[in-house]
């Protein structure tokens, strides 16, 4: 699921106005790949490859005019092809600034149907970051083991973005001094988890989504049906991430989120003030 991330929406994370009143705009994970390992970039329930990130659904593929690099993106490391959309209309936004995280003058821009192709992403501590004006900065930690194919994901207008924090009674500015991480938590290649819950190594307020996908709801002590969610107030570089689901054992997926710096936690993500980073974990 997406944010394809309103997952997310990243994904985690559709077509509506960004006061996030409607069940089609996209929840907020997984913008781009969903559930870890499932293989399959399409469906805006955030299937996708095991970047973990959120699909690209209703951006099309990853086909179109190619994107006119800004740097060297063939550089060494595996490679990452895909697609960018916005997270409200679900469609493919040229212009994009997308570069490596850890090196951050490594980077291309999105062509017409908001595809791109990098290279350079390496297996630890690296990643993804997405830019655009008016747009909130979006992150995919990932820890590939090999080149990523139809990889997709989203970016939230700033005032989408502003109005779900409102109604998660939280507040949110893309000039920070917090960063918002944006989860998805599956119990296979697509399907959510109901009852899950995560928790992070910093201060932070978790809220859950109703079973829309697409209302933030602060009542919720855990996932509805939709399985996704947004933590708010997050400060520092990088937090770790511990999901748990009752009766099941919980991973970060292949490619998706870093080794955690507490093995005990799920995951470890990098937090940057004003941007929303992407998180998936596999519950099975």
């Amino acid at each position: 699921m997406r944010i394809d991330v309103c997952i997310a929406a990243f994904a985690i994370m559709s077509a509506c106005t960004v006061a996030c009143s409607s069940s089609n705009v996209q929840p907020p994970v997984d913008t781009a790949g969903g559930a870890p390992n499932s293989g399959s970039s399409s469906g805006s329930g955030g299937s996708g490859d095991d970047s973990g990130a959120g699909s690209s659904s209703g951006s099309g593929s990853s086909s179109g005019s190619s994107p006119a690099s800004t740097g060297d993106a063939s550089t060494s490391g595996f490679g990452v092809s895909g697609a960018l959309d916005d997270a409200t209309s679900r469609l493919g936004v040229a212009g994009i600034t997308v570069c490596l995280y850890a090196s951050p003058g490594q980077c291309t821009v999105t062509g017409t149907s908001g595809a791109f192709t990098l290279g350079g992403v390496a297996s630890t501590a690296s990643g993804l970051t997405a830019s655009l004006s008016n747009y909130v900065t979006g992150i995919w930690p990932l820890s590939p083991t090999s080149s990523l194919s139809a990889w997709g994901g989203a970016l939230y207008p700033t005032t989408s973005m502003a109005a779900l924090a409102t109604k998660a009674n939280q507040t949110f500015s893309p000039t920070g001094p917090t960063g918002v991480v944006g989860f998805t938590i599956y119990d296979g290649p697509v399907s959510t988890v109901t009852g899950a819950t995560v928790t992070t190594s910093a201060i932070s307020t978790v809220v859950y989504f109703d079973a829309d996908g697409a209302t933030p709801d602060p009542s919720l002590k855990s996932t509805s049906s939709a399985g996704t969610g947004l933590i708010f107030g997050l400060s520092g570089s990088q937090t770790d991430l511990t999901f748990t689901s009752p009766g099941h054992t919980c991973t970060r997926g292949s490619s998706t989120g870093w080794v955690p710096v507490n093995a005990s936690a799920t995951m470890s993500v990098p937090i940057q003030d004003g941007a929303i980073t992407v998180a998936s974990a596999n519950c099975q």
